[in-house]
């Protein structure tokens, strides 16, 4: 508490806390679609169109969220991409709601849901509207805190509740 603040300055006696640090979701969402990474991630699937039902209870539909592509390690990112793999189609399966923007089309889809993955996501509570996604909102800044091995379709953070939250 007796440090002397200077601007512009980068020391150990200041810590910065933004928002989003402390006021993080935590949203369950299967993966619905998949973008192919670059460079040493090119050739698996690395960026993950995440889905979630509208209400509680799940839904026949998911609706795209958002898309998440770090937070997890290289080896989690091949254990996905081998799961999906014969799981995955060029065009939307008709149970999705997307808005077809092209920051929400991925390379592929994934086929059926009930085969994919879900991940947990973490980012700021304050949601922020969006039009690239058919839950007309989205996470800000998200990013994958772990694969939920002991989660099904039926767990999934639904968008009412993620309303609730917030």
């Amino acid at each position: 508490l007796s440090s002397e603040w200077v601007p512009a300055s980068r020391s150990t006696n200041w810590l910065k806390v933004k928002p989003e640090y402390v006021t993080e979701v935590e949203v369950e969402g299967v993966v619905i679609g998949a973008n192919y990474g670059t460079g040493r991630r090119g050739g698996i699937l690395a960026q993950y169109l995440i889905g979630i039902p509208k209400s509680r209870g799940g839904s026949k539909y998911l609706l795209s969220f958002c898309r998440v592509g770090t937070g997890l390690s290289e080896q989690q990112k091949e254990q996905i991409h081998r799961k999906l793999q014969g799981n995955l189609v060029s065009d939307p399966p008709s149970m999705y709601r997307v808005t077809g923007q092209p920051g929400e089309t991925p390379h592929v889809w994934v086929k059926d849901p009930e085969k994919s993955v879900i991940l947990e996501v973490i980012g700021d509570v304050r949601t922020i509207p969006t039009t690239v996604y058919a839950t007309g909102r989205s996470l800000r800044f998200p990013r994958s805190k772990r694969i939920r091995h002991d989660k099904g379709i039926h767990d999934l953070t639904s968008l009412e509740e993620l309303e609730e939250i917030k």
